[in-house]
């Protein structure tokens, strides 16, 4: 978070970002691509076949579903060193294929709207961070929902406050342990 308010502070100076400053607040570009990654919304897509098609040893016949996992996939430690570890910092040396990193997913059937939800992401969380500070609730659990999208269960309570720049970790519950290496917590 210092990293990123201390990027926001110089080039934005407390503003909301013009298009040109975007491409300057690049670690939150790797921030967003990184939380992308190891919390895919997406986990999974189903296709089904067009031909019949081997795999190995199994024969696919026309028609047949595959699921394909985006978490798996952006979980692959061949891939992403260290998968479980929140690591913006990687971004910058790496360049997956759109194959090996599909939030958005990824071929003809990729999602058209990716390209305005980036910028969204980055022009909304430019503008919140720079005025507020966000923590989870202390001792909160967060579970799991995994559906065509996946959600943590209840929603995620967060405290709101002023952006002193007094950052902490916070302590949490649940399954995402089983998803992230979480820091050490207070």
């Amino acid at each position: 978070m210092r990293e990123l308010i201390d990027e926001f502070d110089r080039v934005l100076g407390g503003a909301a970002p013009t298009r040109e400053q975007l491409a300057e607040i690049s670690f939150l570009d790797c921030i967003i691509k990184e939380s992308m990654r190891i919390l895919p919304p997406v986990p999974f897509t189903i296709r089904a076949t067009e031909d019949d098609l081997a795999m190995g040893p199994l024969l696919l016949r026309h028609g047949t579903r595959v699921i394909c996992s985006h978490h798996i996939t952006h979980h692959l430690s061949a891939l992403y060193p260290e998968p479980e570890q929140f690591r913006p910092n990687r971004w910058p040396k790496i360049n997956p294929t759109r194959y090996e990193y599909m939030p958005f997913s990824a071929g003809p059937r990729a999602c058209i709207g990716a390209m305005f939800a980036l910028q969204v992401m980055e022009i909304s969380l430019s503008m919140m961070l720079q005025k507020f500070r966000f923590n989870v609730v202390p001792n909160t659990r967060i579970d799991r929902v995994v559906r065509i999208t996946m959600n943590p269960r209840g929603g995620l309570p967060m405290l709101l406050s002023e952006n002193d720049r007094n950052f902490s970790v916070t302590k949490v519950r649940g399954q995402i342990h089983e998803m992230v290496a979480l820091p050490e917590q207070s």
